[in-house]
């Protein structure tokens, strides 16, 4: 069972006069002309003009060309709408469609930031909105593709950009800034109606520190089913609501530019909705989704609120994706036995169960926490260290068979470590059978031992939990590190709590890392080889480790597969190895295997150094090479004799020690090519 916190959360005063009221953002795409058509369902008024009525700030998604031409809303339109009620200009590409070459993605990204500032005097372009037509690389759906030169380009040209890459709710600081995509389209129309829209808009506007973009495209008439076109009425619903939550003063409206880089508290807690007040898993981007038996109940909960049952071993709660900064989680919940169960824990998961362009990382690994007291709502607490690029982290609540709970008031809370107070800095390197421990030791001199633990589900909270690796003094300031041994075959994860420990007994909040174990080993290498007439083996290969990576290669040549009889194995960091003294033959092989970090090895790989080839594919190839032929003896004499293939399409002459050579034989002929007076023969091994 988890422990209670050792220390409280530290809280910056310094944010404590912040604006934390939520900040959502239209952003309307393309600047359809029919945003300038009156339809019946905004009271024959047009979109532009229903929109101006309440003041709504709006992120326009500019087609340059378009706009340039008449065939969208005109630049002269755009520029009275922003002058009149605000938002921004952002570029959604000059085009709008794929292009044939990365330069020309690179182009579109730049050019129509120029040109939207050219015919927008005023106004600066900082947004870039990806368009869906996009593929390959410049489709931004992972982050690697930020890293290349169409993802560089947009980096180097806009402040943020909205692309493919996966993302959650984000409440507090907007880390993802590139890539992340867009939370609600609301020109699905078969997927939203209005309670739902406004049931969803009350709950952005009761969470703190939120970050919210609302999209749609184009306009069309109320009960239209048009894709990409924005029912009248669901547009009307969505502009009211907007104003009516800005004039109670509940929320913020602005374009993405200003919402991107707004300031907001650091202490927030991330999870939206956590006492499961407002939400209904029913509505399109509720925070909360219940699968088999969960429900939602009144009373009962903390307080006699509103909490999650999960009545049963197949209930699953599951929140919705949250953005967090990559660093250390304070997670807490409350939980309680419901229906007289089995008091057998409650698995809690606090992972990136999304998509797999986000990559699968997990920071609490299905950890079972179970109550001292059975009837009584228990607070819960578990610290989790969330990795760079895991945008898009949930929770996970789901009882064990058998058992039943309830689930209440639950946060996840940014919880740096004081530097001053605590080991800070930690890292865990693991490497074959070994795993090296490493921190920075507080200042605080009262902090006079280092304490390391570990656990295969979480964190240890505390110097008695979990598995002791070591202890050793501390030295005040100074980057300390251990090496243990490892056996990476027993966890799929190993959670490390960095303690420092005073003379009173008392110990500092542990510093955290993680070590996710890769125990599938890398691809079968693939191996090739070429030989010099000396003896000299020239050995490639290749080898993949998608999950961690390979450290090292070993080599080997012998009669078969996997065999050592002739060079022993041979390590190497290495794709390649000159190999000297071996003469090729068909009946040798070179095999090479890969070890990923955690020590599994790849299957063997292997190559035959003189692979048997026919002999019009063998005279093909340059003097001195080996080859390996078959065909049949059509003559001998004392010095040489003549092979042809079965099919009688070539010949080639053999040189060498040929007594057991006689006509009619079938035959292998192994040796190096030559050429001599004009004639290519082989000289035999």
């Amino acid at each position: 069972m988890l422990l209670a916190a050792t220390a409280p959360l530290l809280i910056d005063a310094a944010w404590a006069d912040i604006d934390n009221r939520p900040i959502l953002v239209l952003r309307i795409d393309d600047c359809s002309t029919s945003w300038n058509t009156p339809f019946v369902g905004l009271g024959g008024l047009t979109a532009m003009q229903y929109a101006a009525s309440k003041h709504i700030p709006i992120t326009w998604a500019i087609i340059t060309s378009l706009a340039s031409s008449g065939r969208s809303l005109t630049w002269a339109q755009l520029k009275a709408y922003l002058d009149a009620n605000g938002g921004e200009p952002a570029s959604h590409s000059v085009d709008h469609t794929a292009m044939s070459s990365q330069q020309g993605h690179i182009n579109e990204v730049i050019n129509s930031k120029a040109a939207i500032e050219a015919n927008l005097p005023g106004y600066h372009c900082y947004t870039f909105l990806q368009p869906g037509t996009w593929t390959g690389d410049a489709y931004m759906n992972t982050f690697a593709k930020l890293d290349n030169p169409i993802g560089q380009a947009i980096q180097a040209t806009y402040a943020q950009s909205r692309a493919y890459l996966g993302g959650g709710w984000t409440i507090g600081e907007r880390y993802y800034l590139y890539g992340s995509t867009n939370q609600l389209a609301i020109d699905a129309p078969d997927s939203l109606s209005i309670p739902a829209l406004n049931a969803l808009l009350d709950i952005l506007a009761a969470t703190p520190g939120l970050t919210f973009s609302i999209s749609g495209h184009a306009v069309q008439e109320t009960g239209g089913r048009v894709s990409y076109s924005v029912p009248a009425d669901i547009l009307k619903a969505t502009i009211d609501k907007l104003a009516d939550l800005r004039d109670q003063g509940k929320v913020r409206l602005m374009g993405t530019n200003d919402a991107f880089h707004a300031d907001l508290s650091s202490d927030l807690n991330h999870v939206p909705d956590p006492g499961f007040k407002l939400s209904d898993p029913s509505l399109l981007a509720d925070p909360w989704r219940l699968y088999s038996s969960a429900q939602l109940v009144t009373p009962g909960g903390v307080g006699d609120s509103r909490y999650c049952s999960l009545p049963n071993g197949s209930a699953v709660l599951r929140s919705t994706f949250l953005s967090l900064p990559p660093g250390r989680y304070e997670m807490t919940w409350y939980q309680r036995v419901i229906n007289s169960k089995q008091n057998s824990g409650l698995a809690v998961a606090f992972a990136n169960f999304g998509p797999s362009y986000v990559g699968q990382s997990l920071a609490i690994d299905w950890l079972f926490v179970t109550n001292a007291s059975p009837n009584t709502w228990e607070k819960k607490t578990a610290l989790a260290l969330v990795p760079d690029r895991m945008n898009g982290t949930q929770l996970m609540f789901q009882p064990a068979p058998s058992g039943g709970y309830g689930v209440d008031n639950v946060s996840v809370v940014s919880a740096p470590v004081d530097p001053n107070v605590s080991p800070s800095a930690s890292t865990a390197t693991p490497s074959p059978g070994q795993c090296v421990i490493s921190w920075r030791s507080p200042t605080d001199p009262a902090v006079t031992w280092i304490m390391v633990r570990c656990h295969s589900k979480t964190h240890p909270l505390t110097t008695t939990s979990g598995t002791l690796l070591f202890s050793l003094m501390a030295q005040p300031g100074v980057v300390q590190q251990s090496t243990i041994s490892v056996d990476w075959s027993t966890s799929n994860y190993v959670f490390y709590s960095i303690f420092g420990l005073k003379s009173d007994g008392s110990f500092t909040p542990p510093d955290i890392a993680v070590v996710k174990v890769d125990r599938s080993p890398p691809t079968n290498p693939v191996v090739n080889c070429t030989n010099d007439p000396d003896g000299t083996l020239h050995a490639q290969w290749s080898s993949s480790e998608p999950e961690s990576q390979i450290i090292q290669y070993e080599y080997a040549v012998g009669t078969s597969p996997g065999n050592d009889n002739i060079r022993r194995w041979t390590s190497t960091t290495d794709p390649q190895a000159t190999i000297t003294g071996v003469r090729p033959a068909p009946n040798t092989y070179v095999s090479v295997r890969a070890q990923n970090t955690f020590g599994f090895w790849s299957n063997i790989g292997y190559v035959a150094t003189c692979a048997a080839t026919t002999i019009g594919s063998a005279v093909q190839r340059p003097d001195g090479v080996s080859v390996a032929v078959f065909g049949t003896v059509t003559a001998v004499f004392g010095n040489c004799c003549y092979i042809e293939d079965n099919n009688r399409e070539r010949g080639i002459k053999i040189l060498g020690n040929l007594s057991t050579y006689h006509e009619g034989d079938y035959v292998m002929v192994t040796g190096s090519l030559a050429t001599i007076n004009g004639e290519r023969c082989i000289n035999a091994q």
